[in-house]
């Protein structure tokens, strides 16, 4: 029996440590685990993580599709939204074209930092859209539809999209 528990622990343990993005949330469903930071904002958007809300990036995420948080309202009751790395050099990366890599849609109260766990100064997040797309929309991170009061701090921010029509005036 004891080392059944063992077992359990073990695995259980293994696998919070290969969780990419953790999440803690101050109601709702207090906290989860995701492969992606897309992940994490799907589950904020369908209402499993309210109110002020945590997400650590604790490995390396290659987003595969827009990560995008919508306004907080309804069935995603969210007070305010903070994401750090918990160690250094992370990155959120993807090539995605003709969408942003992260897309704050009417979002409100989000705050990117990306010092080690919110402390000291050295930049330990890198987030980076590698698409070289000249599609409209491609961008590293937008902020559209009455998005406010948002920060991005210590992150270095990466884009390659080439100059087209429309490109940098929708996102950073």
């Amino acid at each position: 029996m004891k080392k059944l528990i063992l077992l359990a622990l073990l695995i259980i343990a293994t696998i919070s440590a290969q969780s990419q993005i953790t999440l803690t949330a101050t109601s709702g469903t207090a906290s989860g685990s995701y492969a992606t930071l897309k992940g994490a904002f799907d589950a904020i958007n369908a209402g499993t993580h309210m109110g002020a809300i945590v997400i650590s990036v604790n490995a390396s995420t290659i987003e595969t599709a827009s990560a995008t948080l919508n306004v907080s309202s309804g069935t995603a009751n969210y007070t305010s939204v903070l994401i750090r790395p918990t160690t250094t050099d992370l990155s959120i990366s993807g090539s995605i074209a003709g969408a942003p890599l992260i897309f704050l849609n009417g979002a409100t109260n989000v705050t990117i930092d990306g010092r080690v766990n919110g402390t000291g100064s050295t930049k330990s997040l890198i987030i980076s859209n590698t698409s070289t797309s000249n599609t409209t929309g491609t961008a590293t991170i937008k902020m559209d539809n009455t998005a406010l009061n948002h920060l991005v701090e210590y992150c270095i921010l990466k884009g390659s999209a080439t100059v087209g029509a429309g490109n940098g005036t929708s996102g950073i």
